[in-house]
């Protein structure tokens, strides 16, 4: 019980530290590259998008998203991750102005976690061997949670984010890859595996042509 109290304790204080940097709907970019907040009050139906590599982290309210044929669903406590990039059809489908969808997430860095993965060697192993997509829905773990407050409580220190923040950064990847979610990085971002290729051949196209997805 002990473990969930503090759980509940992280959500709370995050929810506090993002409203007051988020007061009205939106995306806000934070001044910690690839860090950003999202806010939603009402409900929103079938917005087309495309993900780039990332974890978001609902801690309110509650989304889905279709990507492909497949469909997903995630809200509070859920971590969600996607290992490439990819279009995708999202709705809000639980917000309020009394209790609006909250979502902070980082961008994934591919080669740092092919750093990671070169450096943990035959430890490697340890990374959970997944599934055949590259999306992922899980409950949030206590310490990823604690990662990113330590990362968020940067914002109100600025001049210490350029030493610290890519130590936190490089500890949520870490985290990341040793958990229930990190085959999905692991296959996706091992160097010269298939999903790696494809990996690089989609962000290659994203970055060169223009789509009618945006960001």
């Amino acid at each position: 019980m002990a473990d969930q109290a503090d759980f509940e304790r992280m959500k709370d204080l995050l929810k506090e530290k993002i409203l007051q940097r988020l007061p009205e709907p939106g995306l806000f970019e934070t001044a910690i590259p690839g860090l950003g907040f999202f806010r939603r009050d009402t409900l929103v139906e079938k917005e087309k998008c495309f993900f780039s590599p990332v974890i978001a982290v609902v801690l309110q309210g509650r989304k889905r998203s279709i990507i492909g044929n497949e469909e997903y669903h995630y809200g509070e406590d859920d971590c969600f991750i996607t290992g490439m990039d990819l279009p995708a059809v999202t709705s809000v489908i639980k917000a309020s102005a009394k209790s609006p969808l909250i979502s902070f997430g980082i961008k994934l860095d591919r080669y740092l976690i092919a750093e990671l993965l070169a450096e943990m060697g035959n430890n490697s192993g340890a990374v959970k061997d997944n599934p055949r997509t590259a999306v992922s829905v899980a409950r949030v773990e206590q310490s990823v949670l604690d990662a990113f407050i330590r990362l968020i409580n940067l914002l109100e220190t600025p001049e210490q984010i350029p030493i610290l923040s890519p130590l936190i950064m490089r500890e949520i990847h870490y985290r990341l890859l040793i958990g229930p979610q990190g085959g999905i990085l692991h296959t996706v971002s091992a160097l010269g595996t298939p999903r790696n290729r494809i990996a690089e051949a989609i962000t290659w196209l994203r970055e060169n042509y223009y789509y009618t997805f945006p960001c």
